[in-house]
């Protein structure tokens, strides 16, 4: 069965603040009293609840993005190496270049000068 009860029990917080100040020598007191129903109590409790609910979304969120964060930094770090890594690979095959056309530019200037020798000798 269905009962619905919907009880409205208005009972008051009071919250009194007591302001003194004194001007010129007269001492004002000036006395503030807020008063809470239950069900605005109620009200604020929730929205604290939903806002502290939002809050700690967001330092998981703000953790995650850390971790992301984190992980990309590794990745950054590990393409960096493989970077430096290409790099040297590149300079290495550069310098074997470079021996190699130095051995082919000696052959050939070898091969000149034993024709010019022959054409000299002919």
């Amino acid at each position: 069965h269905t009962h619905t009860h919907t009880h409205t029990h208005t009972h008051t917080h009071t919250h009194t603040h007591t302001h003194t100040h004194t001007h010129n020598t007269h001492t004002h007191k000036d006395t503030h009293t807020h008063k809470y129903t239950h069900t605005q109590t109620q009200q604020l409790e929730k929205e604290t609840g939903k806002l502290f609910k939002k809050k700690k979304k967001f330092e998981d969120t703000e953790r995650k993005t850390a971790q992301k964060c984190d992980d990309l930094t590794v990745e950054i770090k590990d393409l960096d190496g493989l970077l430096v890594q290409r790099q040297q690979e590149a300079d290495q095959k550069n310098e074997n270049m470079k021996e190699a056309f130095k051995a082919h530019e000696a052959t050939v200037n070898a091969l000149k000068e034993e024709l010019a020798n022959k054409k000299q000798n002919a």
